[in-house]
């Protein structure tokens, strides 16, 4: 009797404790759940904070004004402007830059210790053999583009200390093949 008390009781007791621990399990992976949730809405809230800046970016009238008169160098000066004063305000961006048709950067402001500074023309880089061009260059006039996380590549070489770096894009201009013309 006394063996069978010991092993009913035995078996409360595991049941119990199995319990308990599934319990708590289900209460951890709900909580990780909400966390997850939260972090994503925030994550798409940011995310859609930078799609705004891209869209408003690709839209100053300077920038507009290149798109058709793309070899004035007043228009360049004045969107190389535009675009450092965007970075002094945006302080969480690296870089902003301008990509020719061909990935060659015709404007890029680097931000620094001491704010954005205007990369001059004979230390900008062509970006044609990055993948985030070649993605680009597949979407239509005012997509945006949302890269996937990585390290940033500069000069051919991922810089140090590693930089994780996302990338968005808008395409300006569309391509059309019969007749070459931009658009």
């Amino acid at each position: 009797m006394l063996l069978l008390s010991a092993i009913l009781l035995g078996t409360i007791f595991l049941y119990h404790a199995h319990w308990e621990r599934h319990h708590d399990m289900v209460l951890l992976k709900e909580e990780a759940d909400l966390r997850l949730q939260a972090g994503k809405k925030i994550l798409e809230r940011e995310i859609g904070h930078v799609i705004s800046d891209v869209r408003s970016l690709s839209g100053i009238p300077c920038l507009r004004k290149w798109i058709h008169d793309p070899q004035n160098p007043q228009v360049l000066r004045s969107t190389a402007s535009e675009f450092q004063v965007f970075a002094r305000h945006k302080i969480w961006y690296d870089q902003v830059r301008l990509l020719d048709h061909d990935g060659q950067e015709i404007i890029r402001v680097n931000a620094t210790e001491n704010g954005p500074v205007i990369v001059p023309p004979e230390a900008l880089q062509d970006k044609s053999q990055r993948y985030y061009f070649s993605d680009l260059r597949k979407l239509q006039k005012g997509e945006i583009y949302l890269s996937p996380l990585d390290l940033n590549v500069e000069h051919g070489e991922i810089e140090t200390p590693h930089k994780p770096t996302l990338r968005l894009a808008a395409r300006l201009l569309t391509i059309r093949a019969a007749t070459g013309a931009l658009s």
